[in-house]
């Protein structure tokens, strides 16, 4: 398997890994039900990895971002920090698909109660077959390495999802492994999105400066807005009156929640109770 599917996979695992064990200990188990395991996790939808280096003599290993609430409902992004490297990490449903040209839901459905509570439907379906410049919409400071690597998502009966079950044109030609409905590599570069259909192929790390880049508070902050993102783009809530607007007020708390944490990171701060009050005070 080639390196870049290796690291991929090892940071989906690390994430739901993570997540497991953060609901269990912020004692959310029962009004969170761990659907994801490792085993059905990896390697199954859209994924993104910026790689940020830090100047400085930084020793030891520390997740980012994962006690935040919106991580504990969704794991979709955090960051985890190996000395002075910080790994930014993102996964979910089609994030990535639409800029690369891939196959994409027109609309993303929520159920929030009902028999398919915790399920989501996808409605429709579009196709560009376009590789769109930049990678995301989504302004991320830069790094010295952005993939994203689009990902066909199955259907309950364990088929491809999309036209022709991913036996299209633009998808053959886009495939690094059709087995797992992946897609291949697509690298950003400061003048343009790269496919690499190259799988052992080195990677091209770009020149960043600390202007650019920015010190561990800011990426941290970035984690929890990227967490928000993914979260309002998960889907519209479809299920009973009350429920929808329960689900909606605690959106907003969360996502609130969130931004306060971006913020007392970017000035260096917590709040007077401690940098996981927030999240446990709901």
């Amino acid at each position: 398997m080639a390196g870049h599917f290796v690291l991929l996979d090892w940071l989906d695992k690390v994430r739901i890994c993570l997540w497991l064990h953060q609901i269990i200990i912020q004692g959310t188990t029962e009004t969170i039900d761990p659907h994801l395991h490792v085993g059905n996790r990896i390697g199954t939808k859209d994924r993104l990895l910026y790689l940020y280096t830090l100047d400085g003599k930084g020793k030891g290993l520390s997740a980012l971002g994962i006690e935040s609430l919106i991580f504990q409902h969704q794991p979709s992004c955090f960051a985890l920090r190996v000395n002075d490297i910080i790994l930014f990490n993102a996964s979910s449903d089609y994030a990535f698909s639409k800029s690369r040209g891939f196959w994409h839901p027109e609309r993303v459905e929520r159920y929030i109660d009902g028999e398919l509570a915790g399920q989501v439907a996808f409605i429709g379906s579009a196709m560009t077959r376009k590789i769109a410049h930049p990678i995301l919409d989504y302004p991320l400071a830069k790094a010295a390495l952005r993939i994203v690597q689009p990902i066909a998502q199955r259907s309950v009966g364990g088929e491809f999802l999309g036209p022709l079950q991913q036996n299209e044109s633009y998808h053959l030609s886009h495939m690094s492994d059709r087995t797992r409905g992946a897609g291949v590599i697509f690298q950003q570069l400061d003048d343009e999105v790269r496919p690499i259909f190259d799988l052992d192929a080195p990677l091209t790390f770009e020149d960043v400066d600390t202007s650019h880049n920015g010190n561990a508070g800011d990426i941290l902050a970035q984690v929890y807005r990227f967490q928000t993102h993914l979260f309002q783009n998960g889907g519209a809530p479809v299920g009973s009156e009350p429920a929808i607007a329960n689900a909606k007020s605690m959106s907003n708390i969360m996502e609130m929640t969130n931004e306060l944490r971006a913020v007392l990171t970017e000035r260096g701060q917590t709040s007077e109770n401690g940098q996981d009050f927030v999240t446990k005070a709901f």
